[in-house]
């Protein structure tokens, strides 16, 4: 069912798998963040955990997407 989805996982460079990872766990980071927020607020405020997650977000992926440029000119 999958062996598609593997077998382009497989041939796939390693630092473009970790930049994969590395987005993973910065989902779950923000994911847990939330979380909190909404622990500490008590209830869950829209506006105040969407604009976080878009602020976050967009730091993550600027960084990201200058970990692709530097990695793509080393290759």
């Amino acid at each position: 069912m999958f062996n598609g989805l593997i077998e382009r996982f497989m041939r796939t460079r390693d630092w473009k798998k970790s930049l994969l990872f590395s987005l993973i766990s910065y989902c779950c980071i923000l994911f847990l963040l939330i979380v909190v927020i909404t622990f500490a607020l008590k209830e869950f405020n829209f506006p105040i955990v969407s604009g976080v997650s878009a602020g976050y977000m967009c730091i993550v992926l600027m960084v990201l997407l200058g970990n692709y440029a530097v990695l793509r000119k080393r290759e």
